[in-house]
C-alpha cells in the first residue's frame, strides 16, 4: 500500500555526502603516515620550528647587541656560530629571523588559502557570465609576473611583517582559486549534488557540505606549497634589499650580508642562513609531495 504524502516526505533525505569523501579518509591518512617524505619532512619542518621559537628560550643572547671586539669572529665557545661584519650573535640572528620568516610563509598561505578557495567555491557555483568575468579577472591577475608584484608592492611601501605578509598572500591566491574551481565544477554536476538542489539545498548548504569536502585535497596540497613558496619569496625580497628593514634579522637579509664577506673566508656567515633556507624548503616540499600522493584523486588509483 502507497505511503501518505506526509509519511513519504518525512522518509526522505538529503543524500550525504559524495562516495569519494567518506570512503578514503582512512586510506589517504594511511597512505600519508606510510610515505618517507612525509616523515622526512615532518622532522626538517619541526626541527626548524623549533630551533626558531624553542632555541631562543634556551639560548639566551641578544640578536642585536654588536661586540665590536669580535667582529667576524668564527664559532667559539661563546659564539657557537661566530660573529657577523658587526660582531652580531650569528646564532642568535638565525632563530629570530627564523621566526618571522615561518610567521609571515604560514600565515600568507594561510589567507590566500581561505580567499583563494572562496572565491573558486563561489565562482563555480555561480557559473554562466559571472563565472567568466571572475576568472578572466585571475587570468589578468595571473598574467602579471609574482616577482614583479610583489617587488612593485614592496617599493610602493615601507616593509614590515604585517606588509610582507599581506603582499604574499595577495599574490598567491591566484593559482589556489583556479585549482579550486576546477575541481568544484567536476563535483557540482554530480548527482548526490543534483539531488540536494532538487530537494532545496541552498547554496551555501551544497557549497559547505559537498562542495568543500571534496576539494579540501586540493586545498591541503596546494597550501604546503604555497608555505616554501612563501618563505623562498620572503627571503629573496631580503636577499634583494627589499625585505624587512635592519636590524630586523631574517634569513635572506643575512645571505645578503654575508655574501660582502665571501672573499674573506667568513663562511660561518655564509652557510647556517643557506642551510636554514634549504631546510625549511625540502622539509615544506617533501610534506607537500606526501600530502599530494596521499590526497590527489588521479594518484589513488580507484
Amino acid at each position: 500500500m502507497a505511503l501518505p504524502p506526509t509519511e513519504l516526505t518525512a522518509n526522505v533525505t538529503e543524500p550525504q555526502l559524495g562516495p569519494d569523501v567518506g570512503p578514503h579518509g582512512n586510506r589517504q591518512w594511511q597512505i600519508f603516515w606510510s610515505s618517507p617524505l612525509a616523515w622526512i619532512g615532518l622532522v626538517l619542518t619541526a626541527f626548524m620550528v623549533l630551533f626558531s621559537f624553542v632555541g631562543p628560550l634556551v639560548y639566551h643572547t641578544s640578536a642585536y647587541t654588536p661586540h665590536l671586539t669580535h667582529i667576524l669572529q668564527p664559532p667559539s665557545a661563546r659564539f657557537p656560530l661566530g660573529t657577523n661584519t658587526l660582531g652580531r650573535d650569528e646564532l642568535a640572528r638565525l632563530m629570530l629571523g627564523g621566526q618571522l620568516t615561518l610567521i609571515i610563509g604560514f600565515i600568507a598561505a594561510l589567507l590566500s588559502m581561505v580567499f583563494g578557495t572562496i572565491y573558486g567555491l563561489a565562482s563555480a557555483l555561480a557559473g554562466g557570465f559571472t563565472d567568466v568575468v571572475m576568472m578572466r579577472i585571475i587570468d589578468v591577475l595571473l598574467a602579471i609576473p609574482g616577482l614583479f608584484l610583489l617587488l612593485l608592492l614592496d617599493s610602493m611601501f615601507t616593509p614590515n611583517a604585517v606588509l610582507l605578509t599581506a603582499i604574499f598572500a595577495g599574490t598567491a591566491w591566484f593559482g589556489v582559486t583556479r585549482l579550486v574551481r576546477s575541481e568544484a565544477l567536476s563535483v557540482r554536476t554530480r548527482d548526490y549534488v543534483e539531488a540536494a538542489r532538487s530537494m532545496g539545498a541552498g547554496t551555501w548548504r551544497i557549497m559547505l557540505r559537498h562542495l568543500l569536502p571534496n576539494v579540501m585535497g586540493v586545498v591541503l596540497v596546494t597550501t604546503t606549497f604555497q608555505v616554501a613558496g612563501a618563505i623562498l619569496g620572503i627571503a629573496t625580497l631580503s636577499f634583494l634589499g627589499l625585505g624587512l628593514p635592519p636590524p630586523q634579522p631574517n634569513w635572506g637579509a643575512q645571505l645578503s650580508t654575508a655574501m660582502q664577506s665571501m672573499f674573506q673566508g667568513a663562511w660561518w656567515v655564509i652557510y647556517p642562513p643557506g642551510l636554514c633556507i634549504v631546510f625549511i624548503e625540502l622539509g615544506v616540499n617533501f610534506l607537500g609531495d606526501a600530502v599530494r600522493q596521499a590526497f590527489d584523486p588521479r594518484l589513488l588509483g580507484n
